[in-house]
């Protein structure tokens, strides 16, 4: 090395420096395992590096085989053939397990080259831990000790105490310098590091970093770390200053603690738990539990963790005991399998209540990571649901009316009650809310509805619901049935129709029971009517009565007009006896129940049946002789046998005979056996409630054949 004064004088600039030999000495001084070869792979010597790491003393691996005594594997022959072939192959580089002297095998990245100072074939052969070594670290350069020095992952400077000075520096000292290497040769250190104090590197334990400030050349102050290495070189002792630039580390270290500000107050507000948990292992490595190391406010209100209390949280304090046996089974098989578990729906009893929740499992690092959410109110509101849902489906399937909803979205799947079902002869899977009619549905005069008309289509082009109760149904081989039909539209939060249901009401009993009550309103005016008309007729024909009395009376019998005057009372007697059946037919009060013959009044309203009906249909009476007297209220009997009569005459068409007969029957306990003499088969016309005992009972014959009996 030369050295020579400068133009200041007093600064001093060194021209020259022997990298190689300092190359040699930061070897000896690095973390790197440092082996030099002979051209048969021997072991001529080794760093103390290889001690600290493998445990062999140098002096004991001289002139072993390094390839057959210290590493193994497929790259190890690999890098053998390279280093013992002629000529060798080198600069070689692979991944070499090496042997310890305890039997443990490590992992290194090797690089073998020639020594520049070797003679003949000497090899120099470095190995670094695969964990602390990247592949641009690994070295190119025919000299392993200056590609060490050129290639160090840390700015180095080489510093020589007795002067001060900066001796030599590697590129990136240069660039955290901010300056050239001839204006660096020669600075005094402490401008570069004005807050370090010698003897602080010198008195510094071996590997400890020192945190400090370095000064550029721009006068720009940057946070770093110095380790001192104490080397000689020539005789003088120097250091090798390996500083780190902690600037990058604190930003990212800023950034990485607000990121993890930012994560947490997310996590935090999340609606959903999350949690982290650690294993907490036994004496013999298994998983005895899980703890908590972290649980957001939603997961600590889900599973009743105090505040301030997660860290002393665990499984088995959470949970009753089966819940958290299985909750750990499921945990350890995540971190040994490292694939992720999801449960849409899993109870986790806790001793306070049994919760339903929704619940992911990962692995995290050394543990899990869990998200979680209480679906014990959902899961009661579903069932709720569900069971509301049966509910309706119940009301619905035994509605008396057909139901038929279509959803627009999904047209081919419509729900039908099994009353509509019914009534249109077919199921949903061929039903088609378009066409749904065709064919069957007719107004009142039975023509066909076209399909523009058919309900579904009415409302759809109407935009509005639809009503119509003048329609009905004809389907081959069944009696046409009367229907009131609405559809009413169900709209989305836009107005626009979503979906449409109809209701099918048969009102066919309706509509004849409506007619029945129609024509009984006619029938009582008309009593009323013939009522009136009645007692105005037997004022008459008693004035006419009272007027032939006092004729006769003035006459003596043996007069001429004595006999006709006679016959003419006879005549006015049956005019008012006729209009007494009217009014009493005609009366609307309540007349108390008597026991007396019914043979009078059956005789009595045929009398007036007679007079009154078409002459073609013959009344006649039959009753037999020894017919029991009856309870009964006189007006109720008359008024019913003219209904029975006239209904029976509106169902004779032309001619035919109305037979009232009447008989003695004993009741027995099964009606439908009934049976009378002399009258065909017949249904009762109406129920009443009778004890076992004996009835008179009215009848209406179904024969069929013209002649009706009552």
């Amino acid at each position: 090395m030369d050295v020579s004064p400068s133009a200041e004088g007093q600064r001093l600039v060194f021209s020259e420096f022997d990298q190689s030999q300092l190359g040699r000495s930061m070897l000896e001084q690095s973390d790197v395992l440092v082996f030099i070869l002979d051209q048969d792979g021997s072991i001529a010597s080794a760093n103390s590096v290889v001690q600290q790491r493998l445990g062999y003393e140098p002096k004991d691996l001289a002139g072993l085989d390094f390839f057959a005594a210290l590493s193994v594997g497929v790259e190890s022959a690999r890098l053998a053939r390279l280093v013992k072939a002629q000529p060798p192959l080198l600069p070689a580089h692979a991944r070499v397990e090496l042997r310890g002297l305890n039997g443990v095998v490590q992992s290194f990245f090797c690089t073998a080259s020639f020594s520049p100072e070797g003679q003949g074939r000497e090899v120099v052969l470095m190995a670094r831990p695969a964990g602390q070594i990247s592949s641009r670290a690994l070295v190119t350069e025919d000299s392993a000790a200056l590609a060490l020095f050129q290639n160090a992952p840390h700015a180095i400077f080489l510093h020589e105490p007795a002067l001060g000075r900066v001796l030599q520096a590697n590129t990136l000292a240069l660039n955290l310098a901010c300056c050239e290497l001839q204006d660096l040769l020669g600075r005094d250190m402490q401008e570069l590091l004005p807050f370090l104090s010698p003897l602080s590197l010198e008195t510094a334990p071996a590997g400890h970093g020192i945190d400090t400030s370095l000064r550029a050349h721009s006068g720009r102050l940057t946070p770093v770390s110095v380790t001192a290495s104490r080397v000689e070189l020539g005789g003088r002792v120097c250091f090798l200053l390996f500083v780190r630039d902690l600037s990058v580390e604190r930003r990212a270290e800023t950034e990485r603690m607000a990121s993890e500000a930012r994560f947490k107050m997310a996590l935090d507000r999340l609606i959903d738990g999350f949690c982290l948990l650690a294993p907490r292992r036994d004496a013999l490595g298994g998983i005895e539990d899980f703890r908590f190391t972290y649980a957001n406010p939603a997961a600590r209100e889900a599973l009743l963790i105090p505040a301030g209390e997660t860290d002393r949280a665990s499984l088995s304090g959470v949970f009753a005991a089966s819940t958290a046996a299985s909750l750990r089974d499921v945990f350890a098989t995540v971190m040994r399998s490292g694939r992720d578990v999801n449960f849409d729906r899993i109870r986790l009893d806790q001793p306070a209540r049994a919760a339903v929740f929704a619940l992911h499992v990962c692995k995290h690092g050394e543990g899990v990571a869990i998200s979680l959410r209480d679906e014990t109110e959902r899961a009661g509101y579903e069932q709720a649901l569900a069971g509301k849902e049966r509910s309706l489906s119940a009301l619905l399937a035994h509605l008396p009316v057909g139901v038929f909803y279509v959803d627009l979205g999904a047209p081919q799947s419509p729900i039908l009650n099994q009353s509509a079902m019914d009534l249109l002869g077919a199921g949903p899977e061929t039903l088609d809310y378009r066409t749904c009619g065709r064919g069957l549905l007719a107004d009142l005069a039975g023509n066909p509805l076209p399909d523009e008309q058919l309900p579904f289509n009415h409302l759809l082009q109407r935009q509005s619901a639809y009503r119509n109760d003048g329609l009905q149904l004809i389907r081959p081989g069944h009696s046409p049935v009367r229907l009131d039909i609405s559809v009413s539209p169900v709209r989305d939060e836009s107005g626009r129709i979503a979906a449409m249901v109809a209701v099918f009401n048969d009102i066919t009993r309706r509509v004849a029971l409506e007619a029945q009550l129609s024509q009984s309103q006619r029938m009582q005016a008309l009593g009323t009517l013939a009522g009136g008309i009645a007692h105005d007729f037997n004022n008459v024909a008693q004035a006419i009565s009272g007027s032939l009395e006092l004729a006769k009376r003035s006459l003596d019998s043996s007069h001429s007009a004595y006999g006709n005057i006679c016959a003419a009372q006879k005549a006015a007697s049956r005019v008012t006896s006729l209009t007494v059946q009217l009014l009493s037919a005609s009366k609307q009060r309540l007349e108390a129940a008597q026991t007396a013959d019914a043979a009078p009044l059956i005789e009595e309203t045929a009398v007036l049946l007679r007079g009154t009906i078409d002459k073609r249909i013959r009344v006649e009476v039959d009753v037999a002789r020894d017919c029991w007297p009856a309870v009964l209220e006189p007006g109720r009997l008359q008024q019913s046998l003219l209904n029975l009569a006239l209904n029976a005459r509106d169902a004779i068409e032309g001619s035919g005979v109305i037979t009232i007969k009447a008989r003695n029957i004993t009741f027995t306990r099964d009606c439908a056996e009934l049976r009378v003499d002399g009258l065909h088969d017949f249904a009762f016309v109406c129920e009443l409630q009778f004890r076992r005992g004996d009835l008179r009972r009215v009848l209406d014959d179904r024969e069929g054949d013209g002649d009706l009996a009552l």
